[in-house]
This record gives C-alpha cells, sequence and structure tokens, in this order.
C-alpha cells in the first residue's frame, strides 16, 4: 500500500512494516493487517481479539457499589490492562496491567492476573485501589478473598498437578492448604474452602482439617451467600448441593430449542 512518494507500506503474517531507502523496518509494535498511510505517516488499527474489538471483560462491583472494575484494552497496550471507573459513569481510569480483577471486601484493594513471560504459569498481583503498593505472587491464578480480607487462597500450577495456597494480604506467609486441588473459593464466614480436587468438589477447613468430597462433579464451586450450599455448572445446567453433600438440585436447563 503507497500512500504517497516516500513511503511503502505492507503487511506479513499480521506484522505491518514500512520501506525506507531499500531497508524494511517494523512500524508497530502489535499485529495487524488494518493500516493507511498518509502524508508519511502509517495509521494502524490493532486487533485486540479475533473480532477486532476493543474488548471489556471481568466487570465487578466495588463492595460499595460505587466504583466498576474491569480489564480491556483501552490505552492501546501491548497488554491487557485494570481499569477502574465510576458508577455515575466518565472516562476510565488505568490503574495496573493486568486482568480479572476482583475487589477485596473492604474496596480498599484489588487482586488481579497477569501474563508473564519468563515464567511458565501466570502470576497475581495485590494492589490498592489506585494500583500502588504491588504485591507480585508467581505461579498464581483464581484468587479468592477471604471474607475479613486478611488473606487470599488461589491456585498454584505445578507441571503435573495443582494446588489450593494461602497467602496473608500482603503476600507473605504462603502455605499450601491442599494438594492436588484448584479453583478454590472461601465460605462466607471464613471457616472452610471449596475447591476442586481429585475426586470432585471438596470442601477444608480454613487450618486445613477435615478435607472431604461433597460431590463427584468437577466442577468450579461458588458458596451461597449463608454458606449452607453450593453452585456448581454441570454439563445438563446449573446446579446446588447443601454443603454437607446431600440435595443435588437442577436449578436451570438446557434450551431444548
Amino acid at each position: 500500500m503507497a500512500g504517497d512518494g516516500p513511503t511503502l507500506a505492507f503487511a506479513v503474517d499480521g506484522v505491518v512494516r514500512r520501506v525506507v531507502r531499500g531497508r524494511t523496518t517494523r512500524a508497530a509494535p502489535f499485529l495487524t493487517t488494518a493500516f493507511a498511510t498518509a502524508a508519511g505517516k502509517i495509521g494502524v488499527a490493532r486487533q485486540t481479539s479475533p473480532g477486532g474489538c476493543v474488548c471489556n471483560q471481568s466487570p465487578r462491583w466495588s463492595p460499595d457499589g460505587a466504583r466498576l472494575a474491569f480489564s480491556g484494552g483501552q490505552d492501546n497496550s501491548a497488554r491487557p490492562s485494570v481499569y477502574t471507573a465510576t458508577a455515575s459513569g466518565g472516562a476510565p481510569s488505568r490503574i495496573v496491567d493486568g486482568f480479572q480483577p476482583l475487589w477485596s471486601p473492604d474496596g480498599s484493594k484489588l487482586v488481579l492476573e497477569q501474563y508473564t513471560l519468563s515464567n511458565s504459569f501466570d502470576s497475581i498481583v495485590i494492589v490498592n485501589r489506585d494500583g500502588g503498593n504491588p504485591h507480585r505472587i508467581d505461579d498464581a491464578a483464581d484468587a479468592s478473598w477471604s471474607p475479613d480480607g486478611t488473606q487470599l487462597a488461589f491456585t498454584r500450577p505445578r507441571p503435573s498437578t495443582e494446588d489450593v495456597v494461602v497467602v496473608n494480604a500482603d503476600g507473605t506467609g504462603e502455605r499450601v492448604l491442599a494438594a492436588n486441588a484448584g479453583l478454590p473459593d472461601w465460605s462466607p464466614d471464613g471457616t472452610k474452602l471449596a475447591f476442586v480436587g481429585r475426586s470432585g468438589i471438596e470442601v477444608i477447613g480454613a487450618d486445613g482439617s477435615n478435607r472431604h468430597t461433597v460431590t463427584a462433579r468437577f466442577s468450579n464451586p461458588k458458596w451461597s451467600p449463608d454458606g449452607s450450599k453450593l453452585l456448581f455448572a454441570a454439563g445438563n445446567g446449573l446446579h446446588l448441593i447443601s454443603a454437607d453433600g446431600t440435595g443435588d438440585v437442577q436449578v436451570t436447563h438446557p434450551d431444548t430449542a
């Protein structure tokens, strides 16, 4: 595509290059095949997904309902970022690189995930609501705040399995709570965690005691607000089961159409 006399630009495998005095240089720091040239400059359209949208994901309300956190590509950066916006609207504020933000129970902090190029797995980062005072935990995902906000549970992937790990909110005091387990969710009273283990959905005491299987289904569990039931998705719809493993009830059904 020749936009004017001195500039020639072309795309190869999603990389836009330009020719200057017989030499090619990369024209954009990200993949794109949509571009235009004029007056010696090249305009490019960054594609953040196969559909080409600037995709905002994972919206989370702050506990007081005053702010919304989400991840997306608002600033056209090479990596997704976490933003916050007021409930009344207005321009979002970028706070840090990352995705999947989750507010602490008091709304003072966020935990989020970040891509990690130097490690095999992603990391989680604990930050203040403005992005300050970061605490990074490598090889970690699927974070869940304790109800009092003093601890986090998360999944630590390993080469052949994964563990549920608990850490203090300042990033100190890591301990493996449950081996061969992942996707933890803290009970509302803070005394137990549910997770996916080798035998299905399991529950364990926050002190590491009384690990037991609730159901043989392998699905991400979520506690009900009163802590009496667990919600999970099965192949035929959403199910509720009592925390003691009794009374499995299917609450949604497939659309037969």
